[in-house]
């Protein structure tokens, strides 16, 4: 798939107010030694950061979409890309007695040492 046509896949998605950012990537195959070619598409929207409160825009983590992705490849990838991102969303704002305690910005150590727990 050619960006251009990857660009108007996306632009047929719909979903609220979620829009798709996309650029070309080359990662470099570490046992051939030849480069891959693909995309990396993210999720991009207008939200109050929930530290700050001020509306900024706010992407995603990069889902990676290989050059030879069909176009129904393209669609499950955005759609899954959407879902994180707002699964993202809830745990930012889900509070039990006032605290975030899903929070999505937990560092993987912080969680370790809560897992040696139980």
């Amino acid at each position: 798939m050619r960006l251009r046509q990857l660009r108007e896949t996306l632009a047929n998605i719909k979903i609220f107010d979620r829009r798709f950012e996309v650029r070309e990537v080359e990662i470099p195959d570490r046992d051939e030694g030849e480069v891959e070619a693909g995309f990396l598409l993210q999720v991009v929207y207008e939200e109050a950061d929930i530290v700050t409160g001020k509306v900024e825009t706010q992407r995603s983590r990069e889902w990676y979409l290989w050059e030879g992705a069909s176009e129904t490849d393209v669609v499950h990838t955005a759609f899954a890309a959407v879902m994180r991102s707002y699964d993202h969303v809830v745990q930012e704002h889900f509070m039990y007695k006032g605290v975030r305690v899903y929070s999505p910005h937990v560092d993987i150590d912080e969680r370790l040492a809560i897992g040696k727990k139980h």
